[in-house]
């Protein structure tokens, strides 16, 4: 595991399965992965490893766990029984707060059974990728699990009155708003953000704004009151 080296909305990064099928052009896990190619022997194949399915239970301090960071937990190259031998570590650490984030949440399994200290996610990053706040709510409800939407490059303005009746529903609890790093940074337009921080205000959601946003702006930032770790357990 990893701690965050940034001021970022996780603590630590878990990463039990690693790889993606999805090709976003701009992945900055397979760039990570194809830099340090002796760290990452099975390349951006998706891939769980045996050796860090328990790591959380080393942790003496309660934690925010962004988990798969550097790959998709929900890819179809990655079975149920890998994903159920995570959500077990989820279940056994109620201490802990995970999120886990996707672009395929139309391939997320309720069945699976989601603990209550599990936060699901989705990426949003452009416009015609709204309905993924849809599909992530539709497999989600029934579930003890939480909500919440990262928009994380936000490359171009998202269709702000469909995001605006998604928010409107309640059934996002958090969002992230961020740019692109790396070589190729690339800043969301202002008045996007600007807009975003206002359907967030206005629907009582807390957002964090991510530190590859512009230089020299002031960063608005505040975490659910589930996010706030003070070792407590989630009844």
């Amino acid at each position: 595991m990893n701690r965050a080296t940034n001021d970022e909305w996780w603590t630590h990064s878990w990463n039990p399965i690693t790889g993606c099928t999805f090709g976003c052009d701009y992945c900055y896990a397979r760039k990570i992965t194809e830099r340090f190619p002796a760290a990452h022997p099975m390349g951006f194949a998706p891939t769980a490893w045996d050796n860090r399915m328990r790591e959380p239970l080393k942790l003496r301090k309660p934690a925010r766990i962004f988990t798969v960071s550097m790959g998709d937990f929900w890819d179809p190259a990655i079975s149920d029984i890998d994903k159920q031998r995570i959500l077990e570590v989820v279940w056994l650490t109620p201490q802990n707060r995970y999120l886990i984030l996707t672009k395929r949440p139309d391939r997320i399994n309720p069945s699976l059974g989601f603990p209550p200290n599990l936060w699901l996610g989705v990426t949003v990053d452009r416009q015609g990728t709204e309905d993924r706040i849809g599909y992530l709510w539709e497999n989600v409800e029934c579930t003890r699990a939480h909500c919440f939407v990262s928009f994380e490059p936000l490359l171009e303005s998202p269709d702000l009155e469909a995001i605006g009746s998604y928010l409107n529903e309640g059934c996002v609890e958090f969002i992230i708003i961020g740019g692109l790093g790396g070589q190729k940074t690339w800043y969301p337009d202002i008045r996007t953000i600007k807009d975003l921080e206002a359907l967030a205000v206005n629907n009582l959601i807390p957002f964090w704004e991510k530190h590859n946003l512009y230089p020299g702006k002031t960063k608005l930032r505040s975490l659910p009151d589930d996010l706030i770790l003070d070792g407590a357990v989630v009844k």
